[in-house]
């Protein structure tokens, strides 16, 4: 596009009408332009790419499109993978505009959902997490292990309680890759929605809570220490995975938190990426759970907190069928964020600027 200023605007009636060729070529329906272009970027050495790719989903996201073009980009690496556990799982397109789109649209959530619980964690700058005995001594790390335990539980409780408040254009997405996935890798759906929900999205967001607004401080060293632990026990349970003697032997103490909470953890994974809930009926899952607690404890308090339990997941899954109930008579036509004229129109500048150039 000769003739451009320096931005990619366009000088002359002839660029102009190549300037409107392209943008409407771009929103095509099948985004091959847009798939092409974002292939370049990723496979360049362009040191500002991520602000290129949002750029581009700003454009989308403007024109009402930003789920059908995050759609096509999640399908496409789906069926370009061959090894299920490969997937999402390294930087691609896709991941990096669904980190994008994460840090958008979920800051707020995960300030909600479990921000006390991180304040609380890095409230001591003094504070000392460590678990490994070669580090300290074995009361310390027995005792430490326990605090990291106490608090991934708050976390996974907190995430298990607040679906209700999940953005729903996540959750459009999620149940996208869970059915996509299903169809290509039967038994794998559950293992490439935790990548993106807790491998590029809590698990992340934990570890560094100042870069999603959930504190403003920054965490001291030790207490980074501890937020990286409950990070570690997390993803190891969202991958249905256990520590090893190997690789983390200090950790093998946590695994039979591991072990407790399989069937939390698929619960999360299976109402965070399922648009169509059931009838406001108890699922069998929690009856099990808090049938098996009344077993090996017959104590009053027990079963009363058993039956609040029940009561509070009977409650819970009503506002969550509530809202699945108006999910169905609601189409997710509107934009995923808010992207000003201006914004829009720079975006559209630079995306033109690059391609031509």
């Amino acid at each position: 596009m000769e003739g451009n200023g320096s931005d990619g605007t366009p000088r002359s009636n002839h660029d102009l009408r190549n300037y409107q060729i392209f943008h409407s070529a771009l929103l095509y329906k099948n985004f091959e332009l847009a798939n092409a272009y974002m292939a370049n970027i990723c496979t360049s050495d362009c040191d500002d790419r991520l602000s290129l790719l949002e750029d581009l989903l700003n454009v989308f996201v403007s024109h009402k499109l930003g789920i059908p073009f995050l759609k096509y980009i999640l399908s496409e690496e789906i069926d370009n993978t061959s090894n299920p556990r490969e997937l999402f799982r390294e930087v691609s397109v896709s991941t990096l505009l669904m980190d994008i789109l994460l840090k958008k649209v979920g800051s707020s959530f995960l300030k909600s959902t479990f921000g006390l619980i991180i304040r609380e964690l890095v409230k001591d700058p003094e504070k000392n997490y460590e678990v490994d005995t070669n580090r300290v001594d074995q009361d310390i790390a027995t005792e430490n292990c326990i605090l990291i335990i106490d608090h991934t539980k708050n976390i996974l409780d907190a995430i298990e309680d607040n679906i209700i408040i999940f953005p729903l254009c996540l959750q459009i997405l999620f149940n996208h890759i869970r059915n996509t996935v299903k169809a290509k890798f039967s038994g794998y759906w559950n293992l490439s929605v935790g990548s993106f929900l807790f491998l590029r999205y809590i698990c992340t967001s934990i570890v560094f809570p100042e870069n999603w607004s959930i504190i403003e401080e920054i965490p001291s060293n030790t207490c980074r220490r501890g937020l990286i632990l409950v990070s570690k026990l997390l993803q190891k349970l969202a991958n249905n995975r256990e520590f090893d003697d190997k690789k983390e032997p200090y950790m093998i103490a946590m695994n039979q938190f591991i072990i407790d909470n399989k069937l939390s953890i698929y619960d999360i994974l299976d109402n965070y990426s399922n648009l169509s809930q059931g009838k406001g009926e108890i699922d069998s899952p929690t009856i099990f759970r808090i049938a098996a607690r009344r077993i090996t404890d017959t104590s009053e308090s027990s079963v009363e907190r058993s039956d609040n339990k029940l009561n509070t997941h009977r409650k819970k899954r009503s506002r969550s069928n509530s809202r699945s109930s108006s999910r169905k008579k609601f189409k997710f036509d509107g934009p995923l964020y808010k992207v000003s004229p201006p914004k829009l129109e720079q975006s559209l500048r630079t995306i033109v600027f690059y391609y031509y150039n």
